[in-house]
């Protein structure tokens, strides 16, 4: 008997109440057109056309509009970013407030303190500036009831997307200034659009709050819904009439900020990712060494300048919050390996190390080889899954270090495409991240970290999701490109390590359980197969022989 093949998913009995809530919605809207006068629809709607209402209505909903965007964009910047703490849980009820009041109550608050005895209409009176019942009223009334929507909607975009690619930017030398407009803002767009969309929608819709503070003036304070009222007891055909208008205004936005917003994503950051094996060999391959290890026999990188002075650090201190209380030191112009069960204080250290996570309790000491003491290394960091502008061209997410240390964009263009030649990606410049494979967009990232040159470089698994061709061409590469420079790297693979001949650093719950050179290390875990503290036997004794295999 056939097996009757099962979609994970909601219950079906949900589509019945789904059901009841859709008819409850849109049987209003239908009943509302049947009721239209069709055989004088035209003459109504030339009529509704040149209301000087709905004119009214269009003038004031851009200018409340426009300043939601004005305050409204910084102010859900602030409560995006904001830690979960008591100011700004005051600060999300204080903007929720708006929209939970009813509208008659929110013109009330407006008018006694815009109002000519207000607490600061009284003021402006003295020079002779009146607010109440004047188009101006109107704005304000418009954006109080639209602003809390046009910021919780914006808000919540920003948490879901979160704030990655601002962490990456600053690391890589950005300004918050220029993080903001070249970062920030181009991601939001879509969000931006869809929240314009519903600030002006509900400003559109607005009644209670501007009939008691704005009054209903024909021509200066008389909005298309303060309109609709007054006709319905006039001409009902009319009031009809404007009110399938203001539904039809409102849901082109609402469809067009949609529709903008998978336009927005198809055509800027979407696209097939490609596999290697598709890619010409001269963009996805670059031609390596057979040597093992960071450098030749005299210390040099391939294709690369000699050795520079790099500093080694010493980490020392505790975290608390993540029982982690480690002394240790990583030696300048060799690399490190921080290897142990998850959990054990690998990414954390890393992430304290570039200065992304605040540990009050540890201090990195960074020692360079001159003596100098206090001077910060230029650092970059390479993660699991690399961090990309989605969107910018592969060629702009590698010269966007460059541009942000100042220099002209046609010299960070060919620094970039030397870069990106380097690690064999040239032909891939104008393509988006969503566009290349996970193992491309690792080397982007490296070319990336390549352009700032940078003193130290750490790696936080970045080859853990890759294959295993991928990922012994990003060790390739990052052994001969980042010879003499200093490299921290947390892992799980012993491949990584020997790889790259680095001294291990084994941590347990949070503290250092061993340390040397990799050998010795094999040697050690493979001597005491039985001892259950043993964080490398964990990864296999497979990953082990690999690893010998490789020498």
């Amino acid at each position: 008997m056939r097996k009757k093949h099962r979609h994970a998913g909601i219950p079906r009995w949900i589509a019945l109440p789904a059901a009841c809530a859709v008819l409850f919605l849109l049987v209003p809207f239908i009943a509302l057109l049947l009721r239209i006068d069709w055989v004088q629809f035209p003459h109504l709607f030339t009529q509704a056309l040149g209301s000087q209402a709905l004119a009214l209505s269009l003038r004031t909903c851009l200018a409340s509009t426009l300043a939601c965007i004005i305050v409204g964009v910084p102010l859900a910047l602030v409560c995006a970013r904001a830690r979960d703490v008591w100011w700004s849980r005051l600060l999300r009820s204080m903007v929720t407030l708006p929209m939970v009041l009813p509208p008659v109550v929110a013109g009330l608050a407006l008018l006694i303190t815009w109002g000519r005895r207000g607490l600061i209409g009284a003021y402006l009176q003295i020079f002779g500036i009146n607010i109440a019942f004047t188009t101006l009223a109107v704005i304000m009334a418009q954006t109080f009831v639209s602003l809390p929507f046009f910021v919780l909607s914006l808000e919540g975009a920003l948490r879901t997307r979160g704030f990655k690619e601002e962490r990456v930017a600053s690391a890589l030398g950005a300004s918050p200034s220029r993080t903001l407009w070249s970062v920030t803002l181009p991601l939001m767009i879509p969000a931006l659009v869809s929240s314009t969309a519903l600030a002006f929608s509900r400003a559109l819709g607005e009644f209670g709050a501007t009939i008691t503070f704005a009054g209903s003036l024909a021509g200066v304070t008389r909005t298309l819904p303060l309109e609709i009222y007054l006709q319905r007891e006039e001409s009902t055909d009319m009031a009809l009439m404007l009110s399938v208008i203001l539904v039809f205004v409102a849901l082109v936005l609402v469809g067009g900020a949609s529709a903008f917003s998978q336009w927005w994503y198809s055509r800027l950051m979407s696209g097939a990712a490609l596999d290697e094996a598709n890619v010409p060999s001269g963009a996805s391959r670059v031609a390596t060494q057979p040597d093992h290890g960071l450098g030749n026999e005299n210390g040099d990188a391939q294709g690369q300048h000699p050795r520079v002075p790099v500093p080694g650090v010493r980490i020392a201190g505790k975290f608390p919050e993540r029982r982690i209380d480690v002394d240790l030191t990583c030696q300048g112009g060799a690399v490190t390996a921080f290897m142990g069960h998850n959990g054990s204080g690998k990414s954390t250290l890393l992430s304290v190390l570039s200065g992304v996570l605040d540990a009050p309790q540890m201090t990195c000491t960074w020692q360079w080889p001159d003596g100098v003491s206090g001077r910060q290394p230029k650092i970059a960091t390479l993660e699991q899954k690399p961090v990309l502008f989605p969107h910018m061209s592969v060629l702009a997410n590698v010269a966007f270090p460059l541009r942000c240390a100042g220099i002209s964009t046609d010299e960070a263009e060919v620094r970039a495409r030397e870069a990106l030649e380097s690690v064999g990606l040239a032909s891939l410049e104008q393509r988006r991240p969503a566009q290349v494979s996970g193992g491309q967009a690792q080397r982007i990232a490296l070319a990336r970290a390549l352009v700032v040159d940078p003193d130290v470089l750490l790696l936080d698994e970045p080859m853990a999701a890759l294959d295993v061709e991928a990922a012994r061409g990003l060790r390739e590469l990052i052994a001969q490109r980042f010879a003499g420079r200093t490299i921290i790297m947390a892992t799980h693979q012993i491949e990584d390590a020997a790889a790259l001949d680095a001294w291990i650093i084994v941590l347990k719950n949070g503290c250092v359980l061993r340390q040397g050179p990799w050998r010795e290390i094999v040697d050690q875990s493979m001597s005491q197969a039985q001892g259950s503290d043993s964080a490398l036997l964990a990864m296999g004794l497979s990953a082990l022989e690999r690893a010998l295999g490789q020498e």
